[in-house]
């Protein structure tokens, strides 16, 4: 199923943009450039939604953007993630024997283990302990 949220980009001192998501709470993320900024959005965006479907919480309803208002310098765009595929390409196998032994390596392998145990990409940063509003931190 596609999603689509409205997300308000502000450009920073011509370094990039700061991203965030009125309708997602502590919903933020930021890029170089602005495609950068929108492929980040969308990862933002896809791993909320993400966590709300693993713990079955409500997704609040998109706020709808051709009434938000926007400060100097900010603009508001709809950012939309397909969550079937995402689900599909963040799957991967782990060792259900010993979750605790994921390491951020795996991270980087996630498209080369597709055999055995499938688990969501919240799932693997719940396992390793990773907020996933601080996500940008590992990148």
């Amino acid at each position: 199923m596609v999603y689509v949220y409205p997300a308000i980009f502000t450009e920073v001192d011509g370094k990039g943009y700061d991203i965030v998501f009125p309708d997602l709470p502590g919903t933020h993320s930021q890029g170089k450039n602005l495609a950068e900024a929108v492929g980040m959005a969308r990862n933002a965006l896809a791993i909320w939604l993400d966590s709300c479907m693993q713990y079955s919480k409500e997704m609040p309803p998109p706020s709808n953007p051709a009434v938000m208002k926007c400060a100097s310098g900010t603009f508001v765009t709809v950012i939309d993630v397909d969550m079937d595929a995402y689900r599909r390409h963040w799957a991967f196998e782990f060792d259900e024997e010993e979750p605790d032994a994921i390491d951020l390596e795996l991270l980087a392998c996630i498209d080369a283990k597709r055999n055995k145990h499938y688990r969501p990409f919240s799932e693997v940063i719940e396992a390793l302990g990773i907020d996933a509003n601080d996500l940008q931190n590992y990148r």
